[in-house]
């Protein structure tokens, strides 16, 4: 691997393309393309599928011994294992091809996401392979493991493994036309720098999701402590009050019956309301809108056949929207910050209510209508509290999106260096 140096410490360059009989054909003239297998060690070992499909049995697990890796470790081109199965260690010396050390590239096999792949990373216990699952040892003496394995990344990617595809009833990776995948061949010690340059943007994608997943943490705790008054703010000492929700607002049942030409929203469970064109790409609802229901600017909605999914909307872009006249629409009084009452019921201890009361239902297929929905009882703290508590939770939400958008142009920026450092069409001093 190269010393650590900045991008700009490496020196990086556009590099004169020279012509290649292969599907790198812009690649500089200092570099060569091979197959896959001349990257890797001695033919037998270089590539090896795992010995393991559904006819592994029970009688080979074991409590503790050698952990079996398989494919679904392979999450998001990192290595993640999530729980071990482990097997006898005679069965491992029986299948000491298939045994998985820190630096071999671990490929998924077979299905939706054959071809996708992560390195074993150090400090992890040696393993044997799964049936679903293939190994890649790249000779680390003479090329880099890791500029191998963004290769691998960047074909997967850009859906490139077609050529590498065995037919079937499901997708899965051909070992032998794997093999013969074409790569392109810089130095070692270029290979090193470019996966150096890479891997500085995978780690602060790393860091990035990893303060996504604390804010958001955070966020839930927060939801949780202030939406039910465990954690005050300072200068709110009063005592909450709680109330049904038809003493705070009224259903709305306006019918469209001019036929106005209007956007149609959709409730999705985790989105709220959403136009339905943009959010399915196509056209879902009927030619005939007049029976649909009108949605006024700050009104509530939700499917009143799916409540229990959560799928409940707050409208706050359009003055006037329509929706199917399967859904149950309200308004709220003055005395509730439509915001905090749609936080409090979007949360999980709510989506919990409406599920018990869907199953309380003596008719199932009619729903939790207004009658039943209203009934429901909910906390009412004083209004401005009720704001106070919004600003909190919409800063602590701005925050996660902010880093969201950070996170997409990591990721932008990393899909842009890819493309060009491994086709030497910017060039790392590696010198």
């Amino acid at each position: 691997m190269a010393k650590s140096r900045s991008m700009s410490e490496h020196g990086v360059h556009h590099g004169k393309p020279g012509k290649r009989p292969s599907s790198h054909a812009s690649i500089p003239a200092d570099w060569h393309t091979r197959d896959l297998i001349g990257f890797c060690v001695d033919s037998k070992r270089a590539i090896v599928d795992g010995p393991f499909g559904s006819n592994l049995k029970t009688i080979h697990f074991r409590d503790k011994g050698v952990p079996v890796i398989n494919s679904s470790f392979v999450t998001g081109f990192s290595f993640k294992p999530d729980h071990y199965t482990f097997v006898d260690e005679d069965l491992f010396r029986r299948e000491i091809r298939s045994k998985v050390e820190p630096g071999d590239i671990v490929m998924a096999k077979i299905g939706a996401r054959c071809g996708s792949s992560a390195i074993m990373p150090q400090g992890h216990a040696v393993s044997i392979l799964s049936g679903n699952s293939l190994k890649i040892t790249v000779d680390c003496d003479r090329n880099s493991n890791e500029f191998v394995w963004y290769n691998l990344v960047w074909h997967y990617q850009k859906n490139q493994f077609a050529d590498c595809r065995s037919t079937g009833a499901q997708p899965a990776i051909s070992t032998p036309l794997l093999k013969k995948l074409r790569l392109p061949q810089p130095s070692k010690r270029e290979q090193d720098a470019i996966a150096y340059v890479l891997s500085r943007w995978d780690i602060c994608i790393s860091k990035t999701q990893e303060l996504i997943a604390a804010k958001e943490l955070r966020k839930k705790a927060l939801v949780q402590q202030l939406l039910t008054g465990k954690k005050r703010l300072t200068g709110f000492k009063g005592v909450w009050q709680h109330a049904s929700i038809n003493s705070i607002a009224s259903e709305l049942s306006i019918k469209n019956s001019k036929d106005k030409k209007l956007t149609v929203l959709s409730c999705t469970k985790h989105e709220g309301l959403v136009p339905s064109l943009e959010y399915f790409g196509r056209k879902v609802f009927s030619n005939d809108l007049s029976t649909y229901k009108v949605v006024p600017r700050n009104a509530f909605a939700y499917a009143t056949n799916h409540i229990e999914e959560g799928s409940i909307g707050y409208q706050s872009r359009y003055d006037e929207a329509l929706i199917s006249p399967m859904y149950t629409v309200f308004k709220t009084s003055k005395s509730v910050n439509d915001e905090f009452l749609y936080s409090v019921l979007k949360t999980h201890k709510y989506v919990h209510e409406y599920q018990k009361r869907m199953e309380g239902s003596i008719d199932r297929r009619g729903g939790l209508r207004w009658d039943e929905f209203s009934k429901i009882r909910v906390p009412i703290p004083d209004f401005v509290e009720q704001t106070a508590i919004v600003k909190v939770l919409f800063a602590t939400s701005r925050e996660v999106v902010v880093l969201k958008q950070k996170l997409d142009l990591l990721k932008e920026q990393k899909r842009g260096l890819m493309q060009k450092l491994l086709t030497g069409q910017i060039r790392v001093n590696h010198k």
